[in-house]
């Protein structure tokens, strides 16, 4: 879950690239329907995490967006880590 939490975050940073470049995940995980219990949480984790998702396929490809790629870079390797740590 914290690697979706800073992926919202560059999203946010660079909202608009992301949505050129579809990569916009929020309306992809359904956050409005609340996450009201663990099994509901379970159930959205695996829903998202499979490799065909939208998601999980957004994460992995983040750095093919240009100026995304030159913000990670210009980033430590400690923090460029910590975006991905979980």
């Amino acid at each position: 879950l914290m690697i979706i939490h800073n992926y919202l975050w560059v999203e946010d940073l660079y909202y608009d690239q992301m949505l050129m470049n579809n990569k916009s995940i929020g309306k992809h995980l359904k956050l409005d329907e609340g996450i009201t219990s663990v099994n509901k949480a379970i159930s959205l984790f695996k829903e998202v995490y499979d490799p065909n998702h939208h998601v999980r396929s957004a994460i992995e490809t983040l750095e093919d967006i240009s100026d995304i790629k030159y913000f990670m870079n210009s980033l430590s390797k400690e923090e460029q880590n910590s975006l991905y740590d979980t």
